[in-house]
């Protein structure tokens, strides 16, 4: 397997960063070569959250996958969003039922990269044990990636 140059954009918070986003992010992944851009979408909407339009700026501006936080059902029209894309992941622990998934793979061509999301429990909701649910996702998954990024 070749390099893979990883780029990890951390919480873009508010409407501001996604418009700089928009303008800068493919300069940015061409300038240091990354071959894959996840990004901590969390806080991207206006107050915090994630709603469907600055999902699609972020997604349209160059990222790869979009992870999320205990807020992403802030915005309730994000939900069928959720469902219908695999690249947006919500927490991983929180309850199956919930719309979204917790991890996908991504294909860049050169790798498959497994991107998993968890939130902590210490001081949060009441949720899976983080630990134990990136261990079935890594069983579960075996042999169907290259890399893995929670």
């Amino acid at each position: 397997m070749a390099i893979i140059k990883i780029l990890a954009v951390g919480d873009v918070v508010g409407q501001d960063a996604v418009a700089y986003l928009d303008g800068a992010l493919e300069n940015i992944k061409r300038a240091l070569g990354a071959d894959f851009t996840v990004v901590n979408a969390e806080n991207a909407a206006t107050g915090n959250g994630l709603d469907t339009q600055s999902a699609r700026a972020l997604l349209a501006a160059g990222a790869d996958v979009l992870t999320t936080g205990n807020h992403v059902y802030r915005h309730s029209g994000l939900h069928s969003f959720l469902e219908e894309s695999s690249r947006i992941v919500r927490p991983l622990n929180f309850p199956a039922e919930c719309p979204g998934n917790g991890y996908t793979v991504y294909s860049t061509g050169a790798a498959r990269i497994l991107v998993m999301n968890v939130q902590g429990v210490t001081y949060m909701e009441p949720l899976a044990c983080p630990f134990e649910a990136v261990e079935r996702v890594l069983n579960r998954e075996k042999g169907s990636f290259d890399v893995a990024i929670l």
